[in-house]
């Protein structure tokens, strides 16, 4: 057959790169020399299109008809109950995560609990790769991870606690040698952060604000002793006067020795 016919029916071609005349001779020369299989199901010969599962079954049905016959075969999709290790309930996992890890936690939160115990029963394990550091508040050693290191500075929140409200804490907010900005955004995150979000005098806590006792005017500063979370009403009262300052310092000192800090 000279290269200007078609391979399908042996006609001449019309321009150059063709191996067939028309789109009906491609499609049934492909359809003549593609691929056929059996049917894993039913033994059918039949063209495989798509992936996998498809090159092996006819159809679906013979697919899920396999599935069920031979349920082995597809042991990945099986579900096996195990019991978690951080609570002890039991839950169904999959039989291909069994191969990941031998442990078994029915959530992240359970895994986590369970570590954390872990490397608090082995010490030299929880140690390893941490940085010892010494704690500015009790001077007891510590140790923390690598990207805490740089920051870390205390062992807990008491002695953090109890450095910032001393008055030999370096970093109490207006402590001698301190930097202290004096403006209503400090106070306002200084008030909140060591008093609370609700009203020292009523406990409302939808909208509350921060009132120094020796305002600003006054040479008042941001120290925590010096300032008092008060709903709108309160505040109101403690600029008219209604509310003694001496009040208003009594139930913020009142507040840090609940908090565990002395000022």
């Amino acid at each position: 057959m000279c290269p200007g016919n078609c391979g399908r029916c042996g006609k001449p071609i019309v321009g150059k790169g063709k191996r067939f005349c028309s789109r009906a001779c491609f499609r049934a020369e492909r359809r003549a020399t593609a691929r056929r299989t059996l049917c894993r199901n039913c033994g059918r010969e039949f063209r495989p299109r798509g992936g996998s599962k498809r090159s092996l079954f006819c159809s679906r049905g013979c697919f899920e008809a396999h599935r069920r016959a031979h349920p082995k075969e597809y042991w990945t999709s099986l579900r096996v109950r195990v019991r978690c290790e951080g609570c002890g309930r039991e839950f169904e996992k999959k039989r291909s995560q069994l191969r990941v890890s031998e442990h078994h936690f029915c959530s992240r939160a359970c895994a986590n609990r369970a570590h954390s115990r872990a490397l608090k029963e082995d010490s030299a394990r929880y140690q390893a790769g941490r940085a010892a550091i010494v704690c500015r508040g009790c001077g007891k050693t510590f140790h923390a991870s690598p990207h805490r290191a740089a920051k870390a500075r205390f062992c807990s929140k008491a002695c953090l606690f109890l450095h910032r409200f001393s008055p030999q804490g370096g970093d109490a907010p207006g402590a001698p040698g301190a930097f202290i900005s004096n403006n209503l955004t400090t106070a306002r995150e200084n008030a909140r952060q060591f008093l609370g979000r609700k009203c020292l005098v009523c406990g409302f806590d939808a909208c509350v604000e921060t009132h120094h006792i020796l305002s600003r005017r006054d040479r008042g500063t941001n120290r925590i002793e010096n300032l008092i979370v008060l709903c709108p009403n309160h505040h109101k009262m403690a600029h008219l006067g209604l509310i003694a300052p001496e009040e208003l310092r009594r139930i913020t000192l009142a507040a840090i020795a609940r908090s565990g800090g002395t000022p």
